[in-house]
């Protein structure tokens, strides 16, 4: 039987993971790929006999990438794939501060690893892999409106995701012209009740002017749940018009 195939990255806890369990089933197979496992994933998928790949890799160790992707096309044959989609999901946000105010060293090489290398390195081997693959292809970027709006403390952040969002237009350039092009969409999910959110209301004011800002978000029930953001980009994924926007925000589709 053929499957829908998926590639999540991130998908220990927050968007990645409300994706996993809202993309597992009878006729899908995912390959879940994150810093820590996720028993909750596995047990699932063990119970309801789904095909799950829970594959602990961090994102940091870029030489491991590409020998872990071609794992993963080893198990994947294409005459056995109805469709096959990468979601480039994990994210950091640290470190939040004024640039040169502290040694962030590993933790600015950090940010720009997870944020922007590792999802060109995924992307780069999904590309290669399923150059002859004759079902539709689809590649998904999680990136933020920081990548358009300067935030104060943010710029690593900031940066590295201004950085993804021109890498996917240079990729969509070059799929427009081939043949069998990848569908591409950079989708900024808004401000969301994860745990990235509650280490950004932890940051020191003097780093973050934005700060009580963040924390009202919170108070005042403002913050998007995962579940939701992830229903709504599998919506977007499986509509017949992915694709057709590059760049598309949460607030595009959920006012």
């Amino acid at each position: 039987m053929k499957k829908d195939h998926y590639i999540i990255t991130g998908t220990s806890r927050g968007i990645g993971e409300a994706l996993a369990h809202l993309l597992m089933g009878p006729q899908s197979a995912l390959y879940c790929i994150s810093r820590n496992p996720n028993p909750g994933l596995t047990t699932e998928a063990y119970v309801k006999k789904y095909e799950v790949h829970d594959i602990t890799l961090d994102l940091t160790q870029h030489h491991r990438i590409t020998e872990i992707m071609r794992n993963v096309f080893r198990e994947i044959h294409p005459d056995h794939v109805n469709s096959i989609t990468l979601i480039n999901n994990a994210g950091v946000i640290h470190p939040i501060r004024r640039v040169g105010e502290t040694d962030a060293s590993e933790k600015i090489a950090r940010n720009v690893a997870v944020n922007l290398t590792a999802s060109m390195l995924v992307t780069d081997t999904f590309v290669h892999e399923t150059l002859d693959f004759n079902c539709p292809k689809k590649v998904v970027f999680l990136t933020s409106g920081a990548a358009r709006r300067m935030v104060k403390g943010w710029s690593a952040y900031s940066a590295a995701k201004a950085g993804l969002e021109m890498y996917v237009k240079c990729l969509a350039d070059e799929q427009s012209a081939l043949p069998k092009p990848i569908q591409l969409m950079a989708f900024s999910p808004g401000v969301v009740d994860t745990d990235m959110q509650a280490e950004i209301r932890n940051a020191n004011p003097e780093d973050f002017p934005e700060l009580e800002k963040f924390r009202a978000f919170k108070e005042q029930g403002q913050l998007l749940d995962p579940e939701s953001v992830a229903q709504a980009l599998v919506e977007l994924i499986h509509s017949p018009e992915f694709g057709n926007e590059l760049m598309v925000s949460i607030r595009d589709i959920r006012p």
